[in-house]
């Protein structure tokens, strides 16, 4: 990238922000989850063959696990290592989106819309509480920024770069890694009426590279469920079912069944959901995307549709289109939308340019850059404000660190310079998340009995295959992966009672009335923390909302 000394540090800062997040340990559930099939990938090697616990698993395609599990061979089966590949996919998804600024508008433009995807706070998030989207985005803008190299250049070198990347946007989330770029691109194509885009030869090249690269996890797939009917699947949603075809759930099911219905999954989730948690979502420029798509959509209404020869629509039909078919999913999450960040950092860098720097008699301007400074300082005062009152113990850190984030802020405001205002954002999200990363997050998860007993097990050498989760009322997906084994879960004693049981109040009642003997080798609270709560965040009412657990040895044979 070139260059601008200014924007560049702030981008060194918030990568080394990122940094902070690697030791926190994963959360339930989705993170701990897969950190645990990346494990169990690695140390059994079914790469084509996707396992949770030694039982069949359909539901994500392979490429996160694929890749984790390659680094964890490599460098052992750490916290850090599990997030490091989508942490280093970002920086290339911070790149393209670089590239494609620049190859649409400007260098400025560029450098805003790459610094800007950085300090989502969404993006933050998800390097922390690391699933499949960070990937997925990344390839996705990838995909958009190698296309339209070759639309601009004839470059077939780009065109192929881009059906790989499309082809690895599908094989970490499914056939949305094709259509998101379609629907960016053919936005710009048929509003230019560039018809000689909408069919070439060599896009039929392209279909057969990406099925090419597709058919390790197709063979996979028809060998672990379409060859084998009579398997019972579980749904995810409490149900199994058998005639499953991994083939068809993979290319139709998991995705379009959520719009026709054919898939089970529904959490009634309505149309502008997404939308309501980009709010949170994209600080702290959230005000001026907003602005941006507002305007882009006022000028298209206004030019009827047309497009002058300066005027793009990759990013704002790419959001537009591909929220709509997000929105109308019948099942929704805050972050299926992320795989669009790119495409809204560069509609939110060109309004922020076109407002901030050329436009500063106009009213809009004053408005925007008073709200800004506003949600800058708010940004910061309720972080601190949130930490310092969930745990005390750590609030003389908190608070200095707080208030030199805003008495930086409010040197920027009395004396300006040219990039004061997006200095000043870039100092609120990381103040924010050094905060979070910092004291937060570290914090919260020791009431997270899954990782804190994993570790314990793996400390004292204690072996798995005598451990067992008996009748707890928590969630522990997570000590999978720090026990570094599959740890099983009953409902009911064995007759033959294994050596370390991990329970709950009701369990050790039940070991107790059997008069088992048994000693409590590990103790403490543990909460549900990704479904957090105003009492759990109160220190004074945090007991009444923890569920105790239990980690005792013992051996006896039920009576």
């Amino acid at each position: 990238m070139p260059r601008i000394p200014l924007l560049g540090a702030l981008l060194a800062i918030i990568i080394g922000t990122y940094l902070l997040a690697l030791s926190i340990p994963v959360m339930d559930e989705d993170a701990s989850q897969y950190a645990a099939m990346s494990w169990e990938m690695a140390t059994s090697k079914s790469f084509l063959q996707v396992y949770e616990q030694g039982q069949d698993y359909l539901d994500k395609p392979p490429f996160l696990f694929w890749i984790n599990s390659i680094f964890m061979l490599v460098l052992g089966g750490h916290t850090w290592v599990y997030k490091l590949p989508s942490l280093l996919f970002l920086l290339l998804g911070i790149r393209a989106t670089f590239l494609l600024g620049k190859q649409l508008y400007n260098e400025t433009i560029a450098w805003h819309s790459a610094l800007f995807l950085a300090s989502f706070q969404a993006i933050f998030l998800i390097t922390n509480d690391v699933r499949t989207d960070t990937i997925l985005l990344s390839f996705t803008v990838m995909a958009i920024q190698q296309l339209h190299v070759y639309f601009t250049r004839k470059s077939i070198t780009h065109f192929f770069m881009g059906c790989v990347c499309v082809a690895g946007a599908m094989l970490t989330k499914g056939p949305v890694g094709l259509l998101i770029p379609v629907l960016a691109l053919g936005s710009d194509v048929v509003l230019k009426k560039q018809w000689q885009f909408l069919w070439r030869p060599v896009y039929l090249l392209g279909l057969l590279l990406i099925a090419l690269l597709l058919l390790p996890m197709s063979i996979g797939l028809y060998q672990q469920f379409d060859l084998h009917p009579e398997k019972i699947v579980n749904s995810g949603l409490g149900e199994t079912q058998s005639q499953v075809s991994g083939l068809r759930f993979y290319y139709w099911t998991q995705s379009f069944g959520r719009l026709t219905g054919e898939s089970k999954w529904n959490n009634g989730a309505y149309f502008s959901f997404l939308f309501e948690n980009l709010l949170w979502g994209l600080l702290p420029f959230t005000i001026f995307f907003i602005a941006g798509l507002g305007s882009n959509i006022v000028s298209f209404i206004r030019q009827k549709g047309k497009l002058l020869p300066t005027q793009e629509a990759i990013t704002t039909g790419g959001f537009i289109l591909a929220y709509i078919l997000l929105g109308k999913s019948k099942y929704q999450l805050p972050h299926y939308i992320y795989v669009v960040l790119p495409l809204i950092a560069i509609i939110t860098a060109k309004n922020f340019v076109q407002v901030v720097y050329t436009s500063q008699t106009n009213k809009l301007f004053t408005i925007l850059r008073g709200i800004q400074w506003g949600i800058n300082v708010i940004l910061i005062a309720v972080a601190t404000s949130l930490v310092a009152f969930s745990f005390p113990h750590v609030w003389v850190w908190v608070l200095s660190i707080g208030v030199l984030g805003i008495l930086v802020i409010v040197y920027l405001i009395a004396k300006p310079i040219k990039y004061s205002l997006v200095a000043a954002s870039i100092v609120a999200i990381v103040t924010t998340n050094i905060l979070l990363s910092g004291f937060f997050y570290p914090n919260i998860l020791q009431y997270q009995a899954g990782n804190v007993v994993g570790k314990f097990i793996q400390q004292q050498s204690i072996p798995t295959q005598k451990v067992i989760v008996f009748q707890e009322p928590f969630s522990v997906r997570n000590i999978h992966f720090y026990a570094k084994a599959p740890i099983t879960r009953v409902q009911e004693l064995p007759t033959e009672i294994p050596s370390y049981i991990l329970t709950g109040t009701k369990g050790l009642n039940v070991i107790q009335q059997r008069k088992i003997p048994y000693q409590i080798l590990l103790t403490g609270t543990t909460f549900h923390i990704t479904e957090l709560t105003a009492p759990f965040l109160n220190p004074a009412t945090r007991s009444s909302v923890c569920e105790p657990f239990y980690f005792v040895k013992t051996t006896a044979t039920v009576p």
